[in-house]
């Protein structure tokens, strides 16, 4: 009988210290990836990736590093938290690549790469396929993306 008594006062005393600590933070998140050109995927090295984080329509302060000389990023410490989303961009060439939003789910660590190509001057060989608009009603007008 003591020894129940024993094991509930533990079971007690684990409880409330448990709830003594209040909501636990937003866990830290790592983002990295690579930055690879072409279908031969070469490293683009020294290159700036972008860190885009968003809540709902509004974009909060990100972040910008360079690539190594691997081609790689990385981004750590970043606060996920419920509503936000996390995107990755970089401009090579006049062409702006975008990623996301990123799989943020129960794992530490997301890895996204980012397949950039040379964009030539010619556009006479250009063709397109499919096309569409954005139309968005802002308190300013409507915007068309």
């Amino acid at each position: 009988m003591k020894g129940k008594r024993v094991a509930v006062l533990i079971a007690l005393i684990a409880a409330a210290a448990f709830q003594a600590q209040g909501p636990q933070a937003a866990s830290a998140l790592t983002i990295q990836g690579r930055v690879v050109k072409g279908h031969e995927r070469a490293a683009v090295s020294g290159h700036p990736v972008q860190l885009h984080v968003v809540r709902g329509d509004q974009e909060e302060p990100g972040a910008t590093i360079r690539t190594n000389s691997k081609g790689e990023y990385r981004f750590t410490g970043i606060q996920a938290a419920e509503g936000l989303s996390f995107y990755v961009s970089t401009e090579y060439g006049s062409a702006v690549y975008t990623e996301g939003p990123l799989p943020t789910g129960s794992a530490p660590t997301v890895s996204q790469d980012l397949l950039v190509f040379d964009v030539g001057a010619d556009f006479a060989s250009v063709q397109v396929k499919n096309q569409h608009l954005v139309v968005e009603r802002k308190p300013d007008g409507l915007h068309v993306t």
